[in-house]
């Protein structure tokens, strides 16, 4: 989201005379930040590229491999808040917006903050873009973190209320957590006739069911593909069940690959591999499933269906419940009820209308709640305080 929120409120902030500044770290290679005009690129530098990949092996020379490396990183450590420092002092910066991966997340983003902090800016945001699942042990190891977090941040942010009180249940952080739901932009950089051209065997005269997600097993291809084998012993009939996604867990993916034959599946079920920009073709499909079982922190790929015009059927996991309504854009299940995801597909199978219809509900709830300007309209609504 960091791109959509800088474009949105340097289009909104800019004219009330306010300068909006975007920056990253010296090598960060994200395509999309090369498209921010006068993007800054501080001299800061990660352990990964200073010391390489992070450390494997037993428990025992994990930590001892740990223990050396950041005990090497620690001058890079310094050199990097010097150089942010010195560059939040140079600019007068009197706000900044961190966006971390996600609690505890990136060394370079926790850096910023410490810099902003000795630097004395004003306002100081970590926005969490999700979140781990953490007992006890793993509390109390985080605990001096939190402590850091609470002290040096003024504000925190994160993006869904499921997040918020994930973060504030298993952590030691004293400050309370704004919610502000991600803006989605519209992306319509490929053609129908591209996107049928990247999907060969795209059958425009049946129904077409698309699921997004690289196969891991808390994505849910599995389940997602129970449900198709469901749906097939009930008769339903002229639907093709569209995946999208790479293969990260091979096992996992042998397991989908398993229950494809067992049950009869291939003539039912397309899988396409090295799609870029997936979100961009929902719209070739009739609906969108999301079956993930664990860390979704929002739901984006729900949203994104959203802006689409099209109907979600998904579990009720993480922060989705808040970004599909059950019954008016889709229908949201008990994660892992594989029945009930395999009757909200048979209903807008079997409903054309109710789909089209919970579709254009879903097109309105975007442009109500999702948009990038309302996403940087809240943020500037925090920082303005």
């Amino acid at each position: 989201m960091f791109y959509e929120l800088y474009v949105a409120m340097e289009r909104m902030l800019t004219p009330q005379g306010h300068q909006v500044l975007a920056a990253v770290n010296e090598n960060n290679e994200v395509a999309i930040y090369k498209e921010i005009p006068g993007l800054i690129r501080l001299p800061m530098y990660s352990a990964e590229e200073q010391l390489g990949e992070y450390p494997t092996g037993n428990m025992f020379s994990k930590s001892m491999k740990i223990l050396m490396r950041n005990r090497s990183y620690g001058d890079t450590i310094a050199s990097n808040i010097q150089a942010a420092c010195a560059y939040l002092r140079k600019e007068q910066v009197d706000c900044v917006l961190i966006h971390n991966g996600g609690y505890v997340g990136d060394d370079l983003c926790n850096q910023l903050l410490t810099a902003a902090y000795r630097a004395g800016v004003k306002k100081r945001y970590m926005v969490f873009h999700n979140d781990f699942e953490k007992n006890t042990l793993q509390k109390l190891r985080y605990a001096g973190y939190d402590k850091r977090i609470s002290k040096e941040a003024t504000g925190l942010i994160t993006v869904s209320n499921y997040t918020r009180n994930r973060i504030l249940a298993s952590s030691y952080i004293t400050r309370d957590i704004r919610v502000i739901y991600n803006g989605i932009s519209e992306s319509n950089s490929l053609s129908r006739e591209e996107k049928l051209s990247n999907l060969p065997g795209f059958d425009a005269s049946k129904k077409n069911v698309l699921m997004i997600g690289n196969f891991m097993e808390y994505k849910g291809n599995l389940n997602f593909l129970k449900a198709v084998a469901k749906l097939v012993k009930d008769g339903v009939e002229d639907t093709i069940f569209t995946m999208i996604g790479n293969v990260y867990e091979q096992e996992y993916f042998h397991q989908c690959q398993k229950l494809i034959s067992q049950e009869g599946l291939t003539p039912y079920v397309k899988i396409y591999h090295n799609i870029l920009n997936a979100s961009e073709y929902v719209d070739l499909f009739d609906f969108l499933v999301t079956p993930s079982q664990m860390d979704e922190s929002f739901g984006l790929i729900s949203a994104e269906a959203m802006t689409k015009g099209r109907a979600v059927v998904a579990f009720a996991c993480g922060g989705i419940p808040e970004v599909v309504t059950n019954g008016r854009d889709g229908f949201v299940v008990t994660p892992g009820d594989i029945d009930g995801l395999a009757d909200g597909m048979k209903v807008l199978l079997e409903d054309p209308e109710k789909c089209k219809k919970m579709g254009a509900n879903g097109r309105a709830d975007y442009l109500a709640r999702f948009t990038p300007e309302i996403m940087a309209d809240q943020y500037i609504d925090e920082i303005m305080q």
